[in-house]
């Protein structure tokens, strides 16, 4: 990981040994990727979040022994606190915790701190639309 000023596009360097990792997204094609790669870097744990409750226990099969699945609704606010503190408890991760969220819900807290409602309603019109 790197930074190329050329083409404008930054990286992020994080060292990822002994970290605790949850993805969202984590069944489908880039968050099962990222999952596996995380648990080859060295995460100590890496939860595998996902709306398919299935299709994360499948992936996180396949990552290995420091793979958690878990069912989540981001769209759903308790949900994702719920997420967010199970991780924290199962871990005590405090400072090796690292959440790898969907774009959708990247700025989570600084969100739902400034306007609640319309970061719910936003997610909605998202799914709707990815679902339609």
């Amino acid at each position: 990981m790197g930074y190329d000023g050329a083409a404008g596009r930054g990286w992020v360097a994080v060292n990822l040994t002994d970290r605790v990792v949850v993805v969202t997204g984590g069944a489908g094609g880039i968050g099962s990727a990222l999952a596996r790669r995380f648990a080859a870097e060295g995460a100590a744990a890496v939860v595998v979040a996902d709306l398919d409750g299935d299709a994360a226990r499948a992936v996180a099969g396949t990552v290995g022994p420091v793979a958690h699945p878990v069912r989540v609704d981001v769209t759903d606010e308790e949900q994702v606190s719920a997420l967010v503190a199970d991780a924290e408890r199962r871990y005590a991760a405090e400072e090796r915790f690292l959440i790898l969220p969907h774009p959708e819900v990247a700025a989570y807290a600084l969100r739902r701190a400034e306007d609640p409602d319309g970061w719910q309603a936003g997610l909605r019109k998202l799914v709707r639309r990815l679902t339609a």
